[in-house]
C-alpha cells in the first residue's frame, strides 16, 4: 500500500469509528453489525460474540437510555502482508433518562484488526478492555 493509498485507508477507517459510535448510540444493530465483517468479532470484556447476527442483536433499543461513545487518540497500523491494526480509547457515557441520573463514565482501550472489503473497510476484530 503506498502512501496515498494509506492516507485514504487512514480516512475511512476514522469514518467506520464515528458510525461505530453513532450506530451504538442508537442502538441501530443493522448499521453496528455493518460495521464489522461477515465473520467480525467483537470481544467485550473478555466475552467473544461472533458474526454479524450475533453483533445486530447486542443493540437492543431503551428510549429510557441514552449513550455517546466517544472515540479518542486512534493509531491505525499498517503491517507486513496489508494487515491493518488499530488501538485508541473510547468513553461511554451513559444517562437514564427516567430518573436523570448520569452513570460514571467508562473508559475502555480497543484494539482492532481491520479489513478492506467490497464494501469499504470493516472491523475484522474489536477488543475492548476496561481501562477504568
Amino acid at each position: 500500500m503506498n502512501e496515498i493509498e494509506k492516507q485514504g485507508a487512514m480516512v475511512d477507517i476514522a469514518n467506520l469509528n464515528q458510525r461505530y459510535a453513532r450506530a451504538a448510540d442508537t442502538a441501530d444493530g443493522y448499521a453496528f453489525c455493518r460495521c464489522f465483517t461477515e465473520d467480525g468479532v467483537f470481544e467485550r470484556f473478555g466475552t467473544e460474540i461472533r458474526g454479524r447476527q450475533a453483533l445486530s442483536n447486542l443493540q437492543k433499543h431503551n428510549p429510557e437510555i441514552k449513550r455517546r461513545h466517544f472515540i479518542s487518540n486512534a493509531l491505525v497500523e499498517f503491517g507486513d502482508g496489508g494487515q491493518v491494526k488499530g488501538q485508541g480509547y473510547l468513553m461511554v457515557v451513559t444517562l437514564d433518562v427516567k430518573t436523570g441520573e448520569q452513570k460514571q463514565p467508562v473508559c475502555v482501550d480497543y484494539h482492532d484488526l481491520y479489513r478492506k472489503t467490497r464494501d469499504g473497510w470493516v472491523i475484522a476484530r474489536r477488543e475492548v478492555n476496561l481501562a477504568f
